[in-house]
C-alpha cells in the first residue's frame, strides 16, 4: 500500500518511525495526518516483526513503567514520550508556545484580549520546558503594560518627512522681503502701451526693463522695490500705469548642524522660516533641543527660538525668515522632566535654568476635573548618583508654585476620591429614592415631607 508521509520526512526519519512506540507512532501519526494501518501493515510486511520481539518490548515497557511511575503519570512527560520523535529529527519547524496547563498560546489573540502579563510573558514548549522567548513587552504584539508609555512633548511634530516647499511661491510676499539674486518681478503695463514683463534679478542683483534700462534691486525690501519701478517707469513711459507682483521666490541654502536628525547643507525657499527648516531635516534628534534653537548668521547669533512658545502659547515672533548662508544650531537639551496623572497632557517635557511648576501646569493643560493637586507626588534626585526622593507638594498652593523644576524630576497628580460625605441614602417604598444631602439638624420629615412621597397607600 501506499505511504503517506509528509515532505520533510527523510528515509533515515521513516525507519525511526517504525521504530516507536505505538503510542508514540499514534501520536505522531495523528500530528502529520499519516494512516497508522497502512503503516503497521507495510511496517510488518518490510521488517517481518515476530511476536517473540513483540513480547521482549511489552516486558521492556512493563518494566520501564514500574521503575518510573512517577514520571509516566506526569503529563508532561508523557507528551515528551509521545514527542520524543519530533525532537531527534527536528521534524517541527515552527516554535510553538504553551501555558504552563499545555494549552496553546495565540499571540495575535492575546493583544486583542490584553491577557494578565504573568501569562503572557510565560511560554511553554509542548514538553513543559520553558521557552527563552523575547520579551513580548518589546516585540511586535506589544503584550506589555497597558499603560502607554510618555512620548516627548513637541517632538512628533517635525519628526515627519515634507518632500518639497513649492506652496511657498503661491502664498503672499511680505513688504519686508529682501529681493536678491534668482527672484522673479512681474511688471504689468497697462495703458498706451500693454505688455506683461517676467523680468529675473540676475548675479549682479538688477533687472533690464525694456525702453527703460537696468534697476538695481538685490537687498531692496520688495515694498521699496515696488516704489522705485513706479517712478522709473513714469519718467520713461508716458500714460502708462505699472502693476508689480512677486513672480517666483529664489532659493537659498542654509546649513542644519547640531542635534537634527539629517544635519547638513539644504536649499530651501526664501520664504522658510527657523520651524520649516526642521521639517527639511527631518525633525529633531532625540537628545536635541526644542528650546534653544539658534539662528546664526555671519558667525553671531542674531535669534533663540523656543518651540514651546508657538507649541503652547502661539506666539510666533522668533520664529524669523532664514537668509542665504545662516546655520540652524540645535545643541542638546538641558533636561527633561515626566508629568503625568490627572493633567490634560501627560508628556515628557523639556526644562530651562528658570521654569517653574507653573510653568508645568501651562504646558499640560492643567487639572483635569478628577485630579487632587493638594498631594502631588514628586520623585526627585538632588544629584547625579543620588537615590530619589520621594515627596508630597501640594500644587494649589502658590509658594510651591513658584519653585524652580530641576531635572530628572517625576510629577505625578493624583485623582481625588471617588467617596462621597454628607448624605442619606433613601431606598425602598418611596417616590424618590436615593441621596440626599445631610445638614445639621435634619430629621426625617426633611425628606419624608407627605403621604405623596410614599409609594404605599396609607388611606386604607
Amino acid at each position: 500500500m501506499a505511504q503517506s508521509f509528509p515532505d520533510n520526512f527523510t528515509d533515515d526519519m521513516q525507519n525511526q518511525f517504525f521504530e516507536l512506540t505505538p503510542v508514540q507512532r499514534d501520536a505522531i501519526a495523528a500530528q502529520y495526518g499519516i494512516d497508522v494501518n497502512d503503516m503497521n501493515n507495510s511496517n510488518q510486511e518490510q521488517y517481518g516483526t515476530s511476536s517473540m520481539e513483540s513480547d521482549v518490548d511489552n516486558r521492556f515497557q512493563s518494566d520501564q513503567q514500574q521503575k518510573i511511575p512517577t514520571l509516566s503519570s506526569n503529563p508532561l512527560y508523557q507528551g515528551y514520550q509521545e514527542n520524543e520523535f519530533l525532537i531527534q529529527n527536528n521534524l517541527s519547524t515552527q516554535q510553538e508556545c504553551f501555558d504552563q496547563k499545555g494549552n496553546p498560546i495565540n499571540l495575535e489573540m492575546q493583544t486583542k484580549q490584553k491577557l494578565n502579563k504573568r501569562d503572557q510573558n510565560k511560554c511553554y514548549d509542548r514538553f513543559g520546558r520553558l521557552l527563552d522567548y523575547p520579551n513580548y513587552e518589546e516585540n511586535e504584539y506589544n503584550l506589555g503594560d497597558d499603560e502607554e508609555e510618555l512620548s516627548r512633548f513637541g517632538m512628533s511634530v517635525f519628526n515627519k518627512k515634507v518632500s518639497t516647499f513649492s506652496p511657498f511661491e503661491n502664498v503672499p510676499v511680505p513688504d519686508d522681503y529682501l529681493l536678491g539674486a534668482g527672484d522673479e518681478i512681474s511688471i504689468k503695463l497697462v495703458g498706451a502701451e500693454n505688455s506683461l514683463l517676467n523680468l529675473r534679478i540676475d548675479r549682479n542683483g538688477t533687472v533690464f526693463v525694456p525702453k527703460i534700462g537696468e534697476i538695481t534691486l538685490s537687498g531692496i525690501a520688495f515694498e521699496e522695490a515696488i516704489n522705485i519701478i513706479k517712478s522709473r517707469i513714469e519718467q520713461e513711459l508716458i500714460g502708462v500705469d505699472a502693476f508689480i507682483t512677486m513672480g517666483r521666490i529664489k532659493s537659498i541654502n542654509i546649513f542644519m548642524a547640531g542635534e537634527v536628525n539629517s544635519p547638513g547643507m539644504y536649499s530651501i525657499s526664501a520664504l522658510s522660516t527657523i520651524t520649516q527648516s526642521l521639517y527639511q531635516a527631518g525633525g529633531i534628534s532625540d537628545i536635541g533641543s526644542l528650546r534653544n534653537i539658534k539662528v546664526l548668521r555671519n558667525g553671531e547669533q542674531i535669534s533663540a527660538f523656543d518651540v514651546y512658545d508657538l507649541l503652547i502659547y502661539g506666539n510666533s515672533k522668533n520664529d524669523i525668515r532664514l537668509r542665504s548662508g545662516d546655520v540652524v544650531f540645535i545643541p542638546p537639551y538641558e533636561g527633561l522632566i515626566e508629568a503625568k496623572g490627572s493633567v490634560k497632557r501627560s508628556h515628557i517635557f523639556e526644562i530651562k535654568t528658570d521654569d517653574t511648576f507653573a510653568d508645568l501646569l501651562k504646558w499640560t493643560g492643567g487639572f483635569d476635573s478628577n485630579a487632587y493637586p493638594a498631594a502631588t507626588t514628586l520623585t526627585r534626585s538632588n544629584s547625579i548618583g543620588a537615590m530619589p526622593i520621594v515627596s508630597n507638594i501640594d500644587l494649589l498652593s502658590t509658594d510651591n508654585l513658584t519653585k524652580k523644576l530641576q531635572a530628572n524630576d517625576s510629577i505625578i497628580i493624583p485623582q481625588s476620591s471617588a467617596d462621597q460625605r454628607a448624605y442619606i441614602l433613601v431606598e425602598g417604598a418611596f417616590n424618590r429614592p436615593g441621596k440626599f444631602g445631610w445638614f445639621q439638624g435634619m430629621k426625617i420629615v426633611d425628606i419624608l415631607s407627605n403621604q405623596t412621597d410614599y409609594l404605599i397607600d396609607f388611606s386604607n
